[in-house]
């Protein structure tokens, strides 16, 4: 493990200018200010008080970012130590919010090959996998500890090539892909417009682009402020439904359907959190596994590449 964790000084991921403006969401001690030895404590676990990167405006396009934040090589190290990031929502509530997603996209891949960026144990792969068996499967998951059941999770694992190099999407075939798929991923990107441009390549004409994200523009989001979860060392950037609608007709891809996804998870998650952010002991929490349904702070992103497809 590296003595040290190196920082980088970053422009706007959305348009690339150098026009930060300071904003209310940072942390007290901030990240940039703080030991490594307390950066890599605080970069795994909930419940706790959180340090991270203090966050700006860009003022040319309303992107909230971090202008200072790990490099690349750090970030690869402390993602290589990082565990289940569930937070103790049950595999039956996350399978629920991922079949909501896929209600989204419903009927409309009709053609062309899937891409999934960040499957993890595969849940929202199946789906699509049961929907259109014909279908070659390429997968871009670093986690290799999870490969085993994505594959077993796909209807005909011959299909599937897995892969942990989630910035090279060189083995894709140009024109091939008719749904790709980033649930909860475009958020840790550090270049999120040059990856998007790379996907977009790979794209059918017509075909589509489901992304889901935290949407800091959400009514959690302003009333908790800098406690809201999202606000954490795992995310370089947060968008609006502006700036993410922004960000995907920069990368090439067509007019954004963008709506207020529901999350399912139980009673007991749900009373935790709300405890923790009320600085009271979440461990007060009932302990009730019943389902609930809210649409709290995510959003997600149905996008065509040419302004028809699936959005």
């Amino acid at each position: 493990m590296n003595e040290v964790l190196a920082l980088t000084q970053r422009l706007c991921p959305g348009c690339s200018e150098d026009r930060p403006q300071p904003t209310r969401f940072f942390s007290n001690p901030r990240a940039e200010q703080v030991p490594v030895a307390k950066l890599r404590d605080d970069w795994r676990g909930f419940f706790k008080d959180k340090v991270f990167f203090s966050y700006s405006r860009c003022a040319a396009c309303g992107l909230l970012y971090c202008p200072r934040f790990l490099a690349p090589s750090s970030l690869s190290e402390l993602y290589s130590a990082m565990g289940d990031n569930t937070a103790g929502v049950t595999p039956h509530a996350v399978s629920r919010t991922q079949g909501g997603y896929f209600e989204l996209v419903g009927n409309g891949w009709k053609s062309g090959d899937y891409l999934e960026v960040g499957p993890d144990i595969g849940l929202f792969t199946a789906l699509a996998s049961r929907e259109r068996p014909q279908a070659r499967l390429f997968l871009f998951e670093p986690n290799r500890a999870v490969w085993p059941q994505l594959r077993s999770a796909c209807a005909d694992p011959a299909r599937v090539a897995i892969s942990e190099a989630m910035e090279d999407l060189s083995a894709v075939p140009d024109r091939s892909i008719g749904l790709a798929v980033m649930v909860h991923v475009l958020d840790h990107m550090m270049s999120p417009v040059e990856y998007l441009r790379a996907l977009e390549r790979k794209m059918t004409p017509g075909g589509g682009l489901l992304v889901v994200v935290h949407n800091e523009m959400s009514l959690l989001a302003k009333i908790f402020g800098a406690r809201y979860p999202i606000f954490c060392l795992q995310h370089p950037q947060l968008f609006s439904p502006r700036s993410l609608a922004g960000l995907l007709r920069k990368a090439g891809f067509g007019a954004a359907r963008i709506v207020r996804t529901k999350n399912y998870f139980p009673i007991e998650t749900l009373a935790r959190h709300l405890l923790f952010q009320l600085a009271l002991n979440p461990e007060r929490a009932p302990r009730v596994q019943t389902l609930i349904g809210l649409r709290l702070g995510n959003m997600a992103a149905v996008v065509g590449t040419d302004g028809r497809g699936i959005a």
